[in-house]
Protein backbone atom coordinates (compact mmCIF):
# COMPACT_ATOMS: atom_id res chain seq x y z
CA UNK A 1 0.00 0.00 0.00
CA UNK A 2 1.90 3.63 -1.00
CA UNK A 3 1.67 6.28 1.04
CA UNK A 4 -0.53 8.47 -1.59
CA UNK A 5 -3.70 5.51 -1.49
CA UNK A 6 -3.36 5.99 2.50
CA UNK A 7 -3.46 9.70 2.54
CA UNK A 8 -6.20 10.38 -0.44
CA UNK A 9 -8.25 7.58 1.66
CA UNK A 10 -8.24 9.64 4.60
CA UNK A 11 -8.59 12.67 2.87
CA UNK A 12 -12.02 10.80 1.59
CA UNK A 13 -12.47 9.58 5.19
CA UNK A 14 -12.41 13.38 6.96
CA UNK A 15 -14.66 14.36 4.05
CA UNK A 16 -17.37 11.54 4.53
CA UNK A 17 -17.43 12.27 7.86
CA UNK A 18 -17.75 16.59 7.41
CA UNK A 19 -20.40 16.08 5.27
CA UNK A 20 -22.20 13.60 7.65
CA UNK A 21 -21.98 16.08 10.47
CA UNK A 22 -22.79 18.74 8.20
CA UNK A 23 -26.11 17.04 7.04
CA UNK A 24 -26.53 16.39 10.82
CA UNK A 25 -25.97 19.73 12.02
CA UNK A 26 -27.94 21.16 9.11
CA UNK A 27 -31.14 18.92 9.98
CA UNK A 28 -30.44 19.99 13.66
CA UNK A 29 -30.26 23.64 13.12
CA UNK A 30 -33.40 23.65 10.59
CA UNK A 31 -35.68 22.26 13.39
CA UNK A 32 -34.90 24.58 15.73
CA UNK A 33 -35.02 27.58 13.44
CA UNK A 34 -38.43 26.02 12.28
CA UNK A 35 -39.77 26.21 16.36
CA UNK A 36 -38.51 29.94 16.75
CA UNK A 37 -40.25 31.14 13.51
CA UNK A 38 -43.61 28.87 15.05
CA UNK A 39 -43.06 30.63 18.30
CA UNK A 40 -42.75 34.36 17.18
CA UNK A 41 -45.88 33.86 14.51
CA UNK A 42 -48.08 31.78 16.10
CA UNK A 43 -47.68 32.61 20.27
CA UNK A 44 -46.13 35.85 20.76
CA UNK A 45 -48.95 38.09 18.59
CA UNK A 46 -51.69 36.30 21.13
CA UNK A 47 -50.53 38.81 23.59
CA UNK A 48 -50.79 41.66 21.63
CA UNK A 49 -54.91 41.11 21.57
CA UNK A 50 -54.30 42.34 25.31
CA UNK A 51 -53.75 46.26 24.15
CA UNK A 52 -56.98 46.46 22.88
CA UNK A 53 -58.13 46.08 26.69
CA UNK A 54 -58.63 49.48 28.86
CA UNK A 55 -57.93 48.91 32.28
CA UNK A 56 -59.61 51.06 34.62
CA UNK A 57 -56.77 53.02 35.95
CA UNK A 58 -54.26 53.09 33.71
CA UNK A 59 -52.85 54.90 30.88
CA UNK A 60 -53.50 53.47 27.84
CA UNK A 61 -50.07 54.48 26.57
CA UNK A 62 -48.40 52.61 29.20
CA UNK A 63 -50.75 49.67 29.60
CA UNK A 64 -49.67 49.01 25.55
CA UNK A 65 -46.13 49.60 26.35
CA UNK A 66 -46.45 47.08 29.07
CA UNK A 67 -48.41 44.61 26.57
CA UNK A 68 -45.12 45.78 24.24
CA UNK A 69 -42.58 44.61 26.65
CA UNK A 70 -44.30 41.44 27.44
CA UNK A 71 -44.46 40.69 23.75
CA UNK A 72 -40.12 41.55 23.50
CA UNK A 73 -40.17 39.13 26.55
CA UNK A 74 -41.95 36.14 24.95
CA UNK A 75 -40.09 36.83 21.93
CA UNK A 76 -36.70 36.33 23.94
CA UNK A 77 -38.45 32.97 25.52
CA UNK A 78 -39.39 31.02 22.57
CA UNK A 79 -36.18 32.54 20.56
CA UNK A 80 -33.82 30.36 22.47
CA UNK A 81 -35.55 27.35 20.23
CA UNK A 82 -34.84 25.49 23.51
CA UNK A 83 -38.97 24.62 23.51
CA UNK A 84 -40.56 21.46 21.56
CA UNK A 85 -43.13 21.97 19.06
CA UNK A 86 -45.44 20.68 21.87
CA UNK A 87 -44.15 22.74 24.68
CA UNK A 88 -44.86 26.43 22.04
CA UNK A 89 -48.79 24.83 21.27
CA UNK A 90 -48.86 24.28 25.28
CA UNK A 91 -47.81 27.85 25.63
CA UNK A 92 -49.88 28.97 23.24
CA UNK A 93 -53.34 27.53 24.63
CA UNK A 94 -51.93 29.05 27.93
CA UNK A 95 -51.65 32.80 26.72
CA UNK A 96 -54.80 32.45 25.12
CA UNK A 97 -56.88 31.42 28.26
CA UNK A 98 -54.66 34.69 29.72
CA UNK A 99 -56.25 36.59 27.14
CA UNK A 100 -59.57 35.07 27.02
CA UNK A 101 -59.67 35.88 30.89
CA UNK A 102 -58.65 39.40 30.55
CA UNK A 103 -61.20 40.14 27.98
CA UNK A 104 -63.33 38.39 30.60
CA UNK A 105 -62.68 40.91 33.17
CA UNK A 106 -60.21 43.79 32.24
CA UNK A 107 -59.91 44.82 35.70
CA UNK A 108 -57.77 41.85 36.07
CA UNK A 109 -55.48 42.35 32.93
CA UNK A 110 -52.59 43.86 34.38
CA UNK A 111 -52.75 40.81 36.86
CA UNK A 112 -52.83 38.46 34.18
CA UNK A 113 -49.74 40.00 32.14
CA UNK A 114 -48.18 39.73 35.50
CA UNK A 115 -48.90 36.08 35.90
CA UNK A 116 -47.52 35.53 32.39
CA UNK A 117 -44.08 37.13 33.26
CA UNK A 118 -44.00 34.90 36.36
CA UNK A 119 -44.78 32.33 34.32
CA UNK A 120 -41.84 32.83 31.76
CA UNK A 121 -39.23 33.64 34.68
CA UNK A 122 -39.74 30.12 35.64
CA UNK A 123 -38.73 28.84 31.92
CA UNK A 124 -36.08 30.92 31.08
CA UNK A 125 -33.72 33.58 33.27
CA UNK A 126 -34.07 36.79 31.10
CA UNK A 127 -31.25 38.96 29.91
CA UNK A 128 -30.26 41.72 31.99
CA UNK A 129 -31.83 44.77 30.55
CA UNK A 130 -35.47 42.61 30.79
CA UNK A 131 -37.41 43.64 32.75
CA UNK A 132 -40.73 43.96 33.82
CA UNK A 133 -43.17 47.13 32.75
CA UNK A 134 -43.10 49.55 35.36
CA UNK A 135 -47.33 48.68 36.29
CA UNK A 136 -46.78 45.43 36.89
CA UNK A 137 -43.57 45.86 38.87
CA UNK A 138 -43.26 43.26 42.04
CA UNK A 139 -41.21 43.86 45.20
CA UNK A 140 -38.14 42.98 44.50
CA UNK A 141 -37.83 43.04 41.18
CA UNK A 142 -34.77 45.85 40.05
CA UNK A 143 -34.78 48.12 37.24
CA UNK A 144 -31.90 47.82 35.36
CA UNK A 145 -28.77 50.07 35.43
CA UNK A 146 -25.85 50.30 33.28
CA UNK A 147 -23.40 48.88 35.59
CA UNK A 148 -26.07 46.01 36.73
CA UNK A 149 -24.37 42.86 34.91
CA UNK A 150 -25.74 39.68 36.34
CA UNK A 151 -29.09 38.58 34.73
CA UNK A 152 -32.52 39.22 36.44
CA UNK A 153 -35.29 37.07 36.58
CA UNK A 154 -38.65 38.42 35.95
Amino acid sequence: MSGRWFVGAGVVGLLIVWGVLYGLFSIWREGIEERIAFGKTQVVPIVAKLALLEPRGIDQKDWEQAVTDTQAMLEEVVGTGRMDRSRLQSLRSELEQHVVEAHQSPELAPEVLARIWDEMAQLKQFRAGTERPELIRVEGDRPSSSDHQEETRG
